[in-house]
């Protein structure tokens, strides 16, 4: 390993090291953060939650901050642990199971300039850091692997806590998806269910445009189907619609 990518690695796990909020009160505490690591060492979180529902995502515009009501805060962290199944993973399992399928299948599992996930959750008194290489990329190379599919599915449910809460709130993202299955429909002929879950990115554009982007999950006659289909808001002009996707391609 070269001296540069030493250093990076040291910054990032130095990063990470660091309390996101000081303070004995478990309403304080971290409960969840995703972290993002390239290149470069981050300095804060993509997305963190405090115990008692304080909820700080990173934006282009910068840091914003919202409220959880316990309901939201409980049913967030049963879809990571439950329906997720962030529960039954570990690192150096996922490594491991990562490292056989890409022996058996012949695929490689380091893909060039992509990025590490990281999750860190707090259930009761035990914190949890899972990290995944290029989740995305190897849920699709891989999707026997079920520690990588949980990982995947955990990254996509904060990404659109993130997304719907940059746009503000449930029902402003409701009309986007709404407006997304109409736009979808007019211009590619198709009826594709868009949901305020497929919500993932929302930018802010110079302009006064608002750029939308869903990943919508999707089976046809027993194949699995992951489109990307990104909605551009412009003051005083038709929103614009693509789609891009299909079978997924390992």
């Amino acid at each position: 390993m070269s001296r540069h990518l030493m250093t990076l690695k040291i910054l990032s796990i130095l990063a990470l090291t660091q309390a996101v909020v000081l303070g004995n009160d478990p309403g304080n505490r971290p409960l969840v953060e995703l972290w993002y690591l390239g290149d470069s060492a981050p300095s804060h979180p993509e997305v963190v939650v405090l115990g008692d529902g304080r909820l700080q995502i990173m934006s282009p515009e910068g840091p914003e901050r919202s409220q959880l009501s316990q309901d939201q805060l409980q049913e967030l962290i049963h879809g990571l642990v439950n329906l997720d199944g962030l529960k039954s993973v570990e690192t150096s399992q996922l490594e491991s199971q990562i490292s056989l399928a890409e022996a058996r299948s012949g695929l490689k599992a380091q893909i060039p300039h992509a990025g590490d996930t990281v999750i860190r959750l707090r259930i009761g008194e035990e914190y949890r850091e899972i990290r995944c290489h290029a989740v995305g990329v190897l849920a699709n190379r891989f999707p026997e692997l079920e520690c990588v599919r949980a990982v995947a599915a955990a990254t996509r449910r904060l990404e659109n806590l993130r997304a719907v809460t940059t746009v503000g709130g449930h029902e402003e993202a409701k009309y986007i998806a709404d407006l997304a299955t109409r736009q979808v429909e007019d211009f590619y002929d198709m009826k594709l269910a868009i949901s305020v879950q497929d919500l993932s990115m929302v930018r802010a554009l110079p302009d006064g445009s608002r750029f939308s982007q869903f990943v919508v999950e999707s089976n046809a006659g027993g194949e699995s189907m992951i489109r990307m289909v990104s909605v551009t808001e412009t003051p005083g002009h038709h929103p614009r619609v693509s789609m891009i996707g299909g079978p997924t391609i390992r």
